[in-house]
């Protein structure tokens, strides 16, 4: 089910997102802006987009259990 359809939902969204966005996104060299994208996928498999984040945090948002 991923593979044949919340993936491809994520793909589309992703690609229209940007492609709204391509006029305000500054381009500047030698560098890359990282974006975050939350996802919510329903009952049915439907892939809804929660909020895109610039810059987002890379750190683990749980703890993390030692061993």
């Amino acid at each position: 089910m991923f593979g044949e359809r919340i993936q491809p939902a994520i793909q589309k969204i992703v690609q229209w997102s940007l492609e709204c966005a391509q006029d305000s996104i500054i381009n500047r060299e030698n560098s890359f802006e990282l974006f975050g994208y939350d996802f919510m996928i329903d009952e049915e498999c439907n892939t809804w987009l929660i909020e895109i984040n610039t810059s987002p945090a890379m750190d683990y948002s749980t703890v993390r259990l030692e061993r």
